[in-house]
This record gives structure tokens, sequence and C-alpha cells, in this order.
């Protein structure tokens, strides 16, 4: 396979295989290619990363080649410079295998907040605030999986700060606070013997090799073996453009279906916070907003939202999951996926898209035995667990898929992962 970057744009990808660039970039590229908007990205491929962590020093030179050339792409597309006083690029930094892997490698996000970059936000926006925040935020990031910082140490110092300011969350702390605790996370870092470079291409090579190595990491292992999933190579690396729903009050994040993943009702349901990154919609520390508010407050977002959902329906034909960011009133999507839905909801949903004729009814008929078959091995499973067995790791499930889950649990009915029609 290529060890070349594969770029990501609306005219199509130069390479969309799943085996090539991993599950969810190839997902991204088919997005893109939709004609919905998607932030600007390149791909590190898997077989670079395969050939890395075997030595090959031909692959560590087109790993450094391929970020240079990749950040070229990005800033051509943006406008924006890696490290910029006047305009920065952030970006972020994306594991993808062939195969979900729900929190079992590494991402790093607002990768390029520089001194410089973060003074360059703040002349870019005039909101110090908000550059302070993304400074904070690619600490947490960076210290936790490039650094080896603990998670738990970091937010301790968060939350002492949170208790000494009187303030409810971290939505609540002003410029200087944030200020403040970018210079007790340093301090911390410093405390553990390991620095932050203040150079930003160096901050993404540090931040491109760490979700690389997530892939040998002891979790990742373990989550391959009990998921049969030993053929797999490896992990690609994801490097897209940063967008902010953090920026101001024309700005969010959030979750949407493009149905109703518990009856299947052929209404979107949609979570959103204003003033948040996708982080803050999966943490649960605030309670989203729904489409009703959003139409409130950003009524032309919530029209292209909507049909942006009904886009990536048709185009998949299937029930659509997404995360997306909204930045100064301008809608991203970030991710789409087939969405867990109701054994009750399964069943509507195959009727409606056949009499919507966005497929044929033996791909429903397919769909229905699917969801039988789900639903036996269901019953099996549920069987075999009132045996006394050994205790196993459990499978892990992403942050964001348990927090939609639970929302949509109603009335005891768990939502299955179907497969597509």
């Amino acid at each position: 396979m290529s060890m070349a970057i594969v770029r990501l744009h609306a005219a199509g990808p130069e390479e969309a295989s799943p085996e090539q660039i991993g599950a969810k970039a190839a997902i991204l590229a088919s997005v893109a290619a939709a004609g919905v908007p998607v932030p600007p990205a390149f791909v590190l491929p898997i077989a670079l990363g395969a050939a890395m962590a075997e030595g090959d020093q031909a692959a560590e030179r087109a790993f450094l080649d391929g970020l240079k050339r990749g950040v070229a792409y990005l800033e051509k597309a943006t406008g924006r410079r890696l490290g910029d006083r006047r305009r920065p690029l952030l970006v972020s930094v994306r594991s993808g295998a062939a195969r979900s892997m729900p929190g079992m490698l590494d991402t790093v996000l607002d990768v390029g907040c520089t001194g410089d970059a973060t003074r360059g936000l703040m002349r870019m926006t005039g909101n110090p605030r908000f550059a302070w925040d993304c400074r904070r935020r690619f600490l947490e990031g960076y210290a936790e999986t490039v650094l080896g910082v603990e998670a738990s140490a970091l937010a301790e110092k968060l939350n002492g700060l949170i208790a000494a300011e009187s303030a409810e969350n971290d939505r609540d702390l002003d410029s200087e606070a944030l200020e403040r605790l970018v210079l007790t996370y340093e301090e911390l870092i410093a405390a553990n013997d390991q620095d932050v470079l203040d150079d930003a291409m160096e901050q993404l090579i540090g931040a491109a090799r760490a979700v690389y190595r997530s892939w040998t990491s002891d979790k990742a292992r373990a989550y391959r073996r009990l998921q049969d999933l030993d053929h797999l190579k490896g992990s690609a690396v994801t490097v897209q453009a940063m967008v902010f729903g953090n920026k101001g009050m024309t700005s969010g994040a959030g979750v949407a279906f493009s149905r109703d993943p518990s009856s299947g009702a052929p209404e979107p349901q949609i979570d959103v916070l204003f003033e948040a990154q996708g982080e803050d919609v999966v943490s649960g520390r605030r309670t989203p907003k729904t489409e009703v508010e959003l139409a409130v407050a950003a009524p032309n977002v919530a029209a292209e939202l909507r049909g942006a959902l009904v886009q990536l329906e048709h185009h998949f034909r299937d029930v659509q999951d997404i995360e997306f960011t909204i930045e100064d009133g301008r809608l991203w999507i970030l991710q789409s996926r087939a969405a867990k839905r109701t054994a009750s909801a399964a069943l509507r949903i195959a009727v409606d898209l056949v009499r919507e004729a966005s497929f044929p009814s033996k791909k429903a008929l397919i769909g229905c035995r699917s969801l039988m078959l789900t639903r036996s091995c269901s019953r099996a499973s549920r069987t075999r667990q009132q045996r006394p067995r050994m205790a196993l790791v459990p499978r892990a499930a992403s942050p964001s898929a348990s927090q939609r889950s639970t929302r949509h649990k109603r009335n005891g009915m768990p939502l299955l992962a179907i497969p597509s029609f």
C-alpha cells in the first residue's frame, strides 16, 4: 500500500479505502464528496504507521515529508498558517483503524496552539477568553496523550480553580482565570520533567507519533484480541483544520440523528451546546439544548443542519448519527455513522425508507432479517448471562455513543447496532 498522504476535500478523495485511511476518514471523505461542509483534512495512511513501527527509515522520512505537504495543503485551503502570530491554523490529530475501536485510540485537539498562536487568536478574533480556552484545551490533551501526564492531575487543577472562582463549571471562567489555569498547567508539566515545545510543527509531529503509538497500547491490544480484530494492520492519523464551537454565542457543538432512534419517527433528534466543543457535549457536564432552541438562536443553521441530515441519509441509505460544530454561525460536519436504534425503530425505519423509495424492499427485508438475528442473539446472550461465568474485560464504548444511547433509551428499550440496509 502507498505511504503517501491522502487529502480529503469536496472534489472527491484521492483514495477512500478504509484499509488505507481507516473507516472514520473514509466515511469523512464520502461526506465531503457528497457536498456536505467538512473542514479540510489530510490522512497519514495505515501502511505508513505500520512501516514506522517496524523501524523503516524510508517510512520515517515519508512521515515527516507527509506532514509538511499536508500542512501546506491545509494552509492553502484555510488561508491560515500553523503557528502564525496573526492568523494561526490549529489542527486536530485523530486516529482511525479500518474497523471501529471506540475509545481505544488517542486524539489530540488544538495542536499548534503555541504562545504566538494564542496571541494570534486574540488578534484575529478580539476574544482573549477564546484564545486562552484553546491554549488550555491543547495543554490538557497534549500533556496526557503525548507527555504522559496523569489526566487526574490536570483535572484537579481545573476543579480547584473552578471552586476558587465560585464558578459552576469551566464555562464560567473568564479570560484572566483561564490564563492563570494555563500557567498552572505549564508548571505541572514542568514538575513532571516534561516540556511542551513552543514550535507548532514539532507539536504536530509529537501528536501524530503519539496517535500512531496508541495502536500498541495495552487497552488497544486487549480490545483487538477480545473483538477478533488481530488481523488489522494499524491505525491511520487524520489531521484536520480545527473549527471552534467555543468561539462565542454564535458558535457551538452537538450531535444529531436523522430520525428518532427510539421510535423510528421521521423527525431529527438534535442536541447542541452553545459556546462549547465536542468534548463538552459528550462529557455530560452541561445539559444540551434541543432543535427548538437551536432554531430560535440560529434559524439558518438549524435549517441547514436538517438539510444535511436528509442529504447524508440519502447518501448512505441509512439513518445517520452525526457530530457537528457551528463556528460563527457556519455549520461543519465532523463525523457521520449509521445510527444505533431500538428494535421497534429499526422495523419502522425500514418500512418508511421503502415507502420513500430510499432503497429497494429486498434490502429492507435483509435488514429486518438482520434485526431478527440481532434480537435472537440478544436473547441467547441474556440466557448465557444467567449462568456463572468468569469476568471478562467489558467491550468499550465511545463516550459519545454511550451518552447518546443513554438519552434515547425509553421504556427500558436499548438501542441496537443494526447493520446498514
